[in-house]
Parts: C-alpha cells; sequence; structure tokens
C-alpha cells in the first residue's frame, strides 16, 4: 500500500509496482487508498487491534507493506523581511524520508521496518542538482534494495 506518494508521475508509481510485482509474483494485493489510515496524519498508529480489522476485512491477505513517503523543502536563505534576493544567493533544503514497513496479519507483528533518507543542500545557483523526482526514486531504490537483499537471506 502507497500511503500518500507525493507525486502522480505515471511511471514513478508504475516501478513500485512493478518491483514488488517481480518480486512477488502475482501474489501482490494492491490498494493504493485504505480507509484505515489518514494520509493526513505524519505518522498513523499501527497497532494489533489494526492489524486484526485489516485482516477480518481482508481475510485472503497474510502480509501487509505500508510505504510512507515524507518530505520536507526548506528555503534557508529566506530573509527576514521583504527585499529582493538575486537568485544565486537561495539556499535551500529538500529531503526525503520513504518508510517501509511490513506487518504479518496473522501474528499481528511488525516483521521489517526501515527507513531510508536522502539529503539535498543546494548552497549556491553554481551547482547541478537532481530533480525532486529523481531524488524521490534514488530515496525509494535505496529501501526496495535493502527490502529485496534481506527477505533473499
Amino acid at each position: 500500500m502507497k500511503n500518500n506518494n507525493p507525486t502522480q508521475d505515471v511511471v514513478f508509481n508504475k516501478m513500485i509496482t512493478d518491483d514488488f510485482t517481480n518480486l512477488f509474483g502475482q501474489n501482490l494485493t494492491q490498494k493504493l487508498k485504505n480507509d484505515y489510515f489518514d494520509n493526513f496524519k505524519f505518522l498513523p498508529i499501527i497497532n494489533k487491534e489494526l492489524l486484526e480489522k485489516i485482516k477480518i476485512d481482508n481475510p485472503d491477505l497474510d502480509y501487509m507493506m505500508f510505504i510512507r513517503f515524507m518530505t520536507t523543502d526548506s528555503d534557508i536563505s529566506k530573509p527576514k523581511t521583504l527585499q529582493i534576493i538575486d537568485y544565486k544567493d537561495i539556499k535551500y533544503k529538500r529531503e526525503y524520508h520513504i518508510l517501509f514497513d511490513l506487518y504479518n496479519l496473522n501474528t499481528k507483528e511488525n516483521i521489517y521496518s526501515n527507513e531510508a533518507v536522502s539529503i539535498l543542500e543546494k548552497l549556491d545557483a553554481s551547482g547541478i542538482t537532481p530533480s525532486e523526482l529523481s531524488q524521490l526514486k534514488q530515496t525509494y531504490k535505496k529501501i526496495f534494495k535493502d527490502f529485496a537483499k534481506s527477505i533473499s537471506q
């Protein structure tokens, strides 16, 4: 389940679906929206009672993968008062966090949990920086690679 993917990029969304389908085959059920979670909450509370309700409502499912995307974007050069600022003086920081959890719905336990973080600090206009989508993809690939490696052991 992709709780709050910050992009509507079709290729990125398909990449996530294809990665997990290739890993698990056709036994993968995907739900882009789920009534159990409020996408506006920073971190949903997932406890045994909630996992029990999900299992009752979806008796054919054995596991739930929960992927949460979080981003912060800040202009660290923003002046305190109104003034004209030169583009070359703009400094900002962009951070992506992707949290990945795997729950066993039969035992109601979290069996895998990890976080991938990427931080981009643009200190001036002279450097080339990756696009937001490129940075998000790199962060996702990092966490997926770690997860795939962990289940192959």
